[in-house]
């Protein structure tokens, strides 16, 4: 490694699994007022169970990509305590460091499966509160429908969200969606790494490098001269995520809003909660606190 590369590590683990929490909570509330809020688009809200299990599988989904990243971060951490015990030993370090990035490679590439599949129950999502069809249309899909302006986005009433798809495509998720494409059918990605041993402290430094295959297609994540952790790029992914879900419910709720019929928005066994103040004024749906914490969380950060 030379001394003129920039390299770009996780340095505080807790710090990064306490923002993702926040930031779960935080989607996790904005996917149950849209949940909410798409009662009142239906003839029956108490009937629809599927925008619960969508929100449930996008939830669950990000969760094991947390959850991956715990286990990749304390995974280095023990292999570095490994390797800096193994200094007397008559074993070549190598003989582990090929195994141990196989290894670390593996979880990365967990990562990247979970995440695309928080793209995918995104764009089902997407596809059912505009159409209310429940069909399972795949990211790609929607972004084909998206440039297209076809099947749910051929109407100006969807154009915002069309908006919304062709930015978060562009901007990340068509990075991802290639990249576990290439990891499924073409070849694998194993991460190289950088072992030193400082003669005088006694002290083994220890880093695993994503790929020259990962700076190609996650142009956004920095200069492809520099060298970027697998960690680093597990929390980039992550991140990167959660903002596009973000404003995947930023523009749905949007869409609700402006679409939602004054006959509609009305008290009825049929439809979700509203609320009033003394004065029996309609102060808004039940959704008006999700929607507060979402928006709390998401502006403070």
């Amino acid at each position: 490694m030379s001394k003129m590369d920039k390299v770009f590590d996780v340095i505080n683990e807790n710090e990064i699994l306490k923002r993702v929490d926040l930031f779960m909570h935080g989607l996790n509330e904005g996917l149950h007022g849209l949940a909410i809020d798409f009662g009142f688009h239906l003839d029956d809200a108490w009937k629809d169970k599927k925008i619960f299990d969508l929100s449930g599988s996008i939830s669950y989904r990000l969760y094991s990509s947390r959850f991956h990243f715990h286990l990749l971060y304390d995974q280095l951490v023990a292999f570095r305590k490994k390797h800096q015990a193994l200094v007397n030993s008559p074993v070549p370090s190598i003989l582990h460091l090929e195994i141990d990035k196989q290894e670390h490679s593996s979880l990365m590439d967990s990562i990247i499966f979970h995440l695309s599949s928080v793209m995918d129950y995104a764009s089902i999502l997407v596809n059912y509160i505009i159409s209310k069809n429940p069909k399972n249309v795949k990211w790609s899909g929607i972004v084909k429908s998206a440039r297209a302006n076809t099947n749910i986005f051929s109407d100006e009433k969807e154009l915002e969200i069309k908006k919304t798809i062709i930015e978060i495509d562009s901007d990340f998720a068509n990075a991802l969606y290639v990249y576990r494409s290439e990891l499924i059918h073409n070849s694998d990605d194993v991460c190289s790494f950088n072992h030193s041993w400082n003669l005088m402290s006694g002290k083994v430094s220890l880093i695993f490098f994503c790929s020259k295959k990962v700076l190609k297609h996650f142009k956004k994540m920095g200069d492809k001269n520099d060298k970027y952790s697998v960690t680093y790029f597990a929390q980039f992914v992550i991140f990167e995520a959660i903002d596009s879900i973000r404003k995947i419910i930023v523009s749905l709720r949007k869409y609700l809003g402006d679409n939602l019929k004054e006959e509609d928005f009305v008290v009825s066994n049929k439809k979700p909660l509203i609320f009033f103040d003394k004065d029996g004024n309609k102060l808004g749906a039940a959704s008006i606190y999700n929607w507060k914490e979402f928006d709390k969380i998401f502006k403070e950060s």
